[in-house]
């Protein structure tokens, strides 16, 4: 009894350093930058979850991301864990598993959602369960249900309760006529428009 308490604490460990690695390793390749993150784990199951940003736009994509340690010897039932009971408002436009990596025996995978909505809110992204089963083990599982994720969506248009203001006609300087240029000898009469002789005028 010792010795399997001791076998899986050892084993949990292991995972937990190479699910760190991993993350870690997934940062240096310029990774994604997440605005909340949380880390769980059941036994020799360790599973990281983020999500990009919280707060975004109408008809912006939504990415979340779960990683997951898969120790030697179990196996995951569903390789892309489904996303149950989501927001009608929301739609999962994608669901990518990336390439397993091995590091010290231990599968690492990084699995993406991607989501996209068109109506402005308040979401949650629901819980996701992972199972995974030993090989060697029959019968033995161990599950994780992460938590559900809150986000907000935003329109693009800023609301107001100001009225715009009513057109008026704009307003116009009083216009006095100008005194007409000497054309040629000539003068205008301002009053009937008609040219006169400078003689006339004096």
């Amino acid at each position: 009894m010792n010795f399997y308490r001791l076998k899986h604490s050892t084993l949990g460990l292991l995972f937990a350093l190479s699910l760190l690695c991993n993350f870690a390793c997934s940062n240096k390749d310029h990774g994604p930058v997440l605005s909340k993150e949380e880390s769980f784990n059941s036994g020799p199951l360790n599973v990281k979850i983020g999500i990009e940003k919280q707060t975004l736009l109408i008809a912006d994509t939504i990415k979340v991301h779960l990683w997951a340690a898969i120790p030697k010897g179990f196996f995951m039932k569903n390789k892309i864990p489904e996303i149950k009971d989501l927001d009608q408002r929301l739609t999962l436009t994608e669901a990518f598993i990336g390439r397993p990596t091995m590091i010290d025996g231990i599968r690492n995978l990084h699995i993406s959602y991607t989501f996209i909505s068109y109506e402005k809110g308040e979401y949650q992204i629901p819980p996701i369960a992972l199972s995974m089963t030993s090989i060697e083990q029959e019968g033995q599982t161990f599950e994780i249900t992460t938590n559900p994720i809150s986000l907000k969506i935003d329109s693009i248009f800023t609301e107001s309760n100001d009225r715009p203001a009513d057109i008026s006609d704009p307003l116009l300087p009083d216009f006095k006529p100008e005194p007409k240029p000497i054309i040629d000898g000539q003068a205008i009469d301002l009053e009937t428009n008609d040219l006169q002789d400078l003689i006339d005028l004096e």
